[in-house]
């Protein structure tokens, strides 16, 4: 798979060189990272990206631990969850911000309806729904960042998806 060849070589670069290493993560995960922040949690722009900050500082401050992490992906994954939660607080049922439309994309309305759809999906279905689509974490990632079983993760995305094409009135 290319996303672990990818994330094989940047925690190889990592070990040869934490801050070059580091600054590749960054590039790399950033970004991806601070959409699940502001999706999940509903958090403003500012604050997914501090979110994000605080699960990578023990990147930069203790290399020789992080450097033995065996899957680099789903430990930011769970870093920036734990980040987030402790930032969402009682916020967690106020509304979306407006940076939920903005992810990539030619077709504003399109993202702009995805995200008023998920917004109608509970929690754990609308997490799921991102930490596989936009995080691209397996099933298997999911549920121990969840602490669930395998086969409930299936359900809510399979769920999430059916309620989303309920929502969007889709027919492929």
């Amino acid at each position: 798979m290319k996303t672990e060849n990818t994330n094989e070589n940047l925690m190889t670069e990592y070990a040869r060189d934490p801050q070059r290493g580091f600054e590749q993560i960054y590039r790399t995960y950033a970004d991806r990272l601070v959409q699940y922040a502001i999706h999940s949690f509903r958090l403003s722009c500012e604050e997914a990206e501090d979110a994000v900050h605080e699960a990578l500082l023990p990147w930069v401050q203790s290399p020789q631990k992080m450097s033995a992490v065996k899957n680099m992906r789903a430990y930011l994954y769970a870093s920036l969850r734990n980040a987030c939660i402790k930032r969402a607080g009682a916020r967690r049922d106020s509304t979306m911000p407006e940076e939920m439309a903005a992810t990539e994309g030619p077709d504003v309305h399109l993202q702009a309806d995805v995200a008023s759809a998920l917004v109608k999906l509970p929690e754990e279905q609308r997490e799921t729904v991102y930490l596989k689509i936009w995080g691209d974490l397996t099933f298997a990632e999911i549920a121990e960042l969840q602490n669930v079983n395998l086969q409930t993760v299936a359900s809510r995305y399979r769920y999430a998806l059916a309620r989303l094409k309920e929502i969007l009135q889709w027919n492929p």
